[in-house]
């Protein structure tokens, strides 16, 4: 009897990446509607990111929907990840992933990374030559200081 139970029940769990964990339905002016989904292990500020870029909201639609969606559940971070890529030491060891933000300069994160987890000029330049492949890059050298 205990194993029909168990069986049932392992059965009928649903699988956690099948299902989103969140869902909301956004009507937009022209009276059409989309929903609105994050799915599992998904920060939902990259949903946010990723349906506005889906849909074409402007800015200040995708701060509106981004504030409606972090009062509902729990957004770890401010801002959206554009790109990421895993860091390996050449031995094939894994460093650690290196993940760049909206709005930042991804020499400046690339540079705060490396130093964080101890990585060289090589691995810099190897990781700005690939994000710059994806997102656009406007310097090669990290700013030495910030003001304020």
């Amino acid at each position: 009897m205990l194993i029909r139970y168990l069986l049932f029940h392992i059965i009928s769990f649903p699988i956690a990446h099948a299902v989103p964990v969140f869902q909301q339905l956004v009507n937009f002016h022209d009276k059409t509607t989309a929903t609105f989904s994050v799915e599992h292990g998904e920060e939902p500020v990259d949903a946010v990111f990723r349906f506005s870029a889906q849909y074409g909201l402007d800015s200040g639609q995708r701060e509106n929907l981004q504030k409606v969606i972090c009062d509902k559940v729990v957004c770890a971070r401010s801002k959206a990840k554009v790109w990421s890529t895993p860091v390996f030491f050449g031995g094939g060891k894994y460093v650690d992933e290196f993940i760049l933000l909206e709005d930042e300069e991804p020499i400046d994160s690339i540079h705060k990374f490396c130093t964080k987890v101890g990585l060289g000029l090589g691995f810099r330049r190897a990781i700005l030559a690939e994000a710059c492949n994806v997102v656009d890059c406007v310097r090669e050298k990290p700013c030495k200081f910030v003001l304020g």
